[in-house]
């Protein structure tokens, strides 16, 4: 099942209005109808902190309404995986971007700040795991 029909079908099955959900997780009424009808909204357009509250509203786990494995622990933040896989494969923070379709400065925010990653799109987040060669979700938190 598509991410948009999974979350209307849990919002309408909870007795939800979508202004609620809307409210409740920091979007325009208009932004979360789009999460609701179009396929890619939920992966392009909003970002992976406000996922996770439309899955905390809805009582969704992020990862297993992106079909991802459970997290296992991590030994080291976020930031820091970036950092060393983009290191290891020698990129640059440039060629890395230019990969994605980001700015620099993206990148080097998300090796700097772990919450940096947290306001970016899950759809780029899985870019950017595919670009640096890490397992798809191992920067899903």
């Amino acid at each position: 099942m598509s991410y948009e029909k999974a979350i209307r079908e849990r919002r309408i099955r909870l007795g939800l209005a979508d202004t609620s959900v809307a409210e409740k997780v920091g979007l325009t009424i208009d932004q979360y109808d789009d999460v609701e009808q179009h396929a890619d909204e939920f992966l392009t357009n909003i970002s992976m902190l406000c996922a996770r509250r439309i899955c905390a509203v809805l009582g969704f786990q992020l990862r297993a309404l992106l079909l991802l494995p459970p997290q296992q622990p991590r030994k080291q933040p976020r930031s820091s995986i970036v950092k060393e896989a983009r290191e290891a494969k020698g990129l640059s923070t440039l060629a890395v971007a230019e990969l994605i379709g980001f700015e620099e400065h993206v990148i080097r925010s998300s090796e700097e700040k772990e919450e940096h990653l947290d306001f970016l799109p899950v759809g780029v987040i899985f870019e950017l795991e595919k670009a640096l060669g890490l397992e798809k979700g191992a920067l899903v938190a």
